[in-house]
């Protein structure tokens, strides 16, 4: 089946629009590529009169709805830019990205810190209502005696704790870390 090529080339230019966006937004870009966002406007309003045949008028009116959507998500991230609450070329100004993420792994090459076991215990024990009660110290005991076992057992340097969902359950893993670092 032939598709259109006018719809093709629509489509290559929202992508091409999302892409300017993000480069303005990272900071390779000075200005944000208003002018580019008005034209792929004014075509598919032009295209919106040509497009004969369901198929295509759907697909125009799926990319016409995307890049609507990419618009407004795109104006308001200028505001935010504007308005000083966001800044571009980096992360939002009051974002600290968390010292110990239990979803990625907390590695544990000697004593468990308490910082640690925080991070840990809190996803699974603060938030489920239904959770078996444990208290920090005994859970931070745990997974010192845990670590200690494992680096015994493996003769690994270090011990890499994480948490995954498991139906629908939280579940804590261990696994032996050798690598420096």
């Amino acid at each position: 089946m032939k598709t259109n090529p006018d719809l093709d080339a629509l489509e290559e230019n929202i992508k091409r629009l999302k892409l300017e966006y993000d480069r303005y937004f990272v900071g390779a870009n000075d200005l944000p590529p208003v002018h580019f966002q008005e034209a792929l406007l004014k075509t598919t309003r032009d295209l919106r009169g040509r497009v004969r045949g369901s198929i295509d008028r759907f697909r125009l009116s799926s990319l016409e709805a995307r890049l609507n959507s990419f618009v407004e998500m795109f104006n308001r991230r200028v505001r935010a830019v504007e308005e000083g609450r966001e800044r571009r070329g980096g992360l939002r100004m009051d974002y600290e990205p968390p010292k110990h993420d239990p979803m990625t792994g907390i590695r544990i090459s000697g004593d468990v810190g308490e910082a640690e076991a925080a991070a840990l215990y809190r996803p699974l024990f603060e938030s489920s209502p239904g959770a078996r009660k444990v208290d920090l110290v005994s859970f931070q005991a745990y997974l010192q005696k845990q670590s200690e076992q494992l680096r015994s057992k493996t003769g690994c340097r270090a011990v890499s704790f994480r948490l995954t969902r498991e139906a629908g359950q939280l579940k804590l893993k261990a696994k032996p870390v050798n690598d420096p670092g």
